[in-house]
């Protein structure tokens, strides 16, 4: 007898049924030829069941006590995201950025989240300048020599654009530092454009202070 059918009804359970086919789970056409890693015999399989070996147990166990290198396994390679060196990682543990170490990673993470460009950054390079710039002046008023207090002094003001360096900073007592910003002393004479930080700029702050000479 022959049952009425909507229209719609007819690809759904004669033409396109979900499980016939290619999506059915007993498909035997959609098998792949894969050799054994240990043997070398083909065997079929699914894509979806992947193996490495052709099944048996012998083979299997075999494979077991290969270690990584020796079973050819699938890593790829890349680099460390701070010192470049390379990586051997399978293609789930790659990241963005990927590290060799704990030391890397932290560094990386230094620099970029505590860093100049970091939403972290609290005025590191300021810091730095103002310590390199006594560092240079031996810690003294460079118009008196007083050491007990001193400051860090911009020569041409930030406001009427004044950089942030060490050609632009000098270090000097309250006093001498007062009557700069009163525009009774001319500091232009005491500025020093030849001089450099005699440590590594390994730190984020140096590198930016570097940056901005």
């Amino acid at each position: 007898m022959r049952t009425a059918r909507y229209p719609s009804q007819q690809p759904k359970y004669i033409a396109g049924h979900q499980h016939r086919g290619a999506h059915n789970g007993n498909y035997r056409g959609g098998k792949v030829k894969h050799a054994c890693a240990v043997c070398g015999r083909e065997s079929w399989f699914f894509p979806s069941q992947p193996h490495v070996t052709c099944g048996a147990a012998a083979c299997y166990a075999t494979w077991q006590g290969l270690t990584t290198r020796a079973r050819g396994s699938r890593k790829v390679d890349v680099a460390c995201a701070q010192c470049g060196a390379t990586l051997s990682l399978y293609p789930s543990h790659v990241d963005a950025n990927n590290f060799c170490s704990r030391a890397c990673q932290g560094a990386w993470r230094t620099d970029r989240q505590w860093g100049p460009n970091g939403g972290n950054w609290r005025g590191g390079k300021d810091a730095y300048l103002r310590r390199q710039t006594r560092v240079r002046d031996g810690g003294r008023c460079v118009v008196c020599g007083f050491h007990l207090s001193t400051d860090v002094h911009h020569i041409t003001p930030v406001a009427s654009g004044g950089e942030d360096a060490f050609a632009n900073l000098l270090t000097l007592c309250p006093n001498h530092h007062r009557l700069a910003h009163l525009g009774i002393i001319d500091l232009e004479g005491y500025r020093r454009t030849d001089w450099r930080p005699a440590e590594a700029a390994t730190s984020a702050p140096a590198r930016a202070a570097t940056a901005s000479r």
